[in-house]
Formats: structure tokens, C-alpha cells, sequence
């Protein structure tokens, strides 16, 4: 049976803040077949904030998910990308982990947000799950080094939500990202996150309110 995912440390970069980039994550077989079921469950539901995020969720651990992608949510894959997350960003985090999906259509963004708040998500892993993605169609996952970037200064870095692809990250007070809108297609994507054990407490900081988004 081939791998889940390929678990090869990669680089980890520390501009606009620590995060690593993944061209080939998740394995093909099951990139494809939760791209299937993503384009065909009703379970969506719609999610919006004016001005700021609009997108539809679906919480992989209360869908009825086919068999077959069971060992998405499944313990042993979720302790795999814990320690996965540790190794890469040298924290230790808790066994509780969410697994999301999200979808975004025609028109939908995500508004530039640090994912810094009260729920208390202090690191991410986003899978992308997109055929044949284009970036002419928009859906550009941006990270940038400040809360109102300038898009032609500063340290900023465009991820295209190619088909198997992953970007993590550390959520901090600096972790200002955004998805650009949507031209053309639905954009799919798997959102694993993670609580460390300490909290957000080398921040020394208090997150203000804040929608989770990826």
C-alpha cells in the first residue's frame, strides 16, 4: 500500500513567517478520491463574515465519510502529522487535532487574518485537492509580513493550490495570509490543526477575537 504522505522533512522558511511548502503531500490515489467526494457530498455549509471571509466547511470527524477515507481523521495518521509538525517546527503539540474541508466558488475570498485567537489553533497543515489548477483562476493562497501588505514590497510569498500540494505554518500574531478570490472552478482544500502544549504563550500576547480561516 503506498505512503499517505510524503513525510520528507522539507525546508522549513522563515519569511513572512515560519511555514514549509510541499509540492507532492498527499498521494495521489487519495488526493483524487477525496477530490471526488469533496465535489459530491451535500455535507457543505456555507460559512460567511461580511467584509471578511466567505466559504463553505465541512468537519471531517462528524461527515460520513467513505470508507476508504476513514484513515484521514484516523489516530495513527493524525499522531504521524502531529510529530510531523513538531519535528518541522521544533514545538510540542497535543494529541487534539481538528480536520476540516473547505470549498471555495466563483467570487468567494479570504480576507487577509492571522488565524491568531481564541479557539486557541497554534499551528496548520492545508492540503490542496484541485484538478488541474491554474493561476488564472484565481484561489492564490498569499502569506504575507504584515496585517495590510503591499503586494509589490515587503516579504511575501503566492502559493498556486496545485493537486496535492501542502503549505504549514505557525499561527502567531504575525501570520498574515489570504486566499485570493476566486475566478474560475471550486477550490478544495484539507485543513489539519494543531494546539501546542504551551499555548500561545511565547507570544506574551492576548489574540484578540478572530475567524478561523485557511
Amino acid at each position: 500500500m503506498a505512503a499517505l504522505f510524503n513525510l520528507t522533512p522539507p525546508e522549513r522558511l522563515d519569511a513572512p513567517f515560519p511555514h514549509v511548502a510541499i509540492r507532492h503531500f498527499l498521494s495521489v490515489g487519495t488526493a483524487d478520491e477525496l477530490l471526488s467526494w469533496f465535489e459530491t457530498t451535500p455535507a457543505w455549509r456555507r460559512h460567511v463574515e461580511d467584509g471578511f471571509y466567505d466559504t463553505y466547511d465541512l468537519d471531517l470527524r462528524r461527515a460520513e465519510l467513505p470508507a476508504s477515507l476513514t484513515t484521514l481523521i484516523s489516530t495513527d495518521t493524525t499522531n504521524q502529522l502531529r510529530l510531523y509538525m513538531e519535528a518541522i517546527f521544533g514545538t510540542r503539540l497535543t494529541e487534539q487535532t481538528d480536520v476540516m474541508g473547505h470549498k471555495l466558488q466563483v467570487g468567494q475570498v479570504i480576507r487577509v487574518h492571522s488565524d491568531y485567537g481564541p479557539v486557541g489553533q497554534t499551528h496548520r497543515l492545508v492540503i490542496q485537492v484541485n484538478r488541474h489548477w491554474s493561476t488564472a483562476q484565481g484561489g492564490i493562497l498569499m502569506l504575507f509580513d504584515r496585517e495590510n501588505p503591499d503586494e509589490t514590497e515587503g516579504i511575501n510569498r503566492y502559493y498556486l493550490p496545485a493537486n496535492q500540494s501542502a503549505v504549514g505554518f505557525e499561527i502567531s500574531p504575525y501570520s498574515h495570509h489570504a486566499v485570493s478570490p476566486i475566478i474560475h472552478g471550486d477550490r478544495y482544500t484539507l485543513v489539519y490543526s494543531f494546539y501546542a502544549l504551551d499555548g500561545y504563550r511565547k507570544f506574551e500576547t492576548e489574540p484578540a477575537l478572530q475567524t478561523e480561516a485557511a
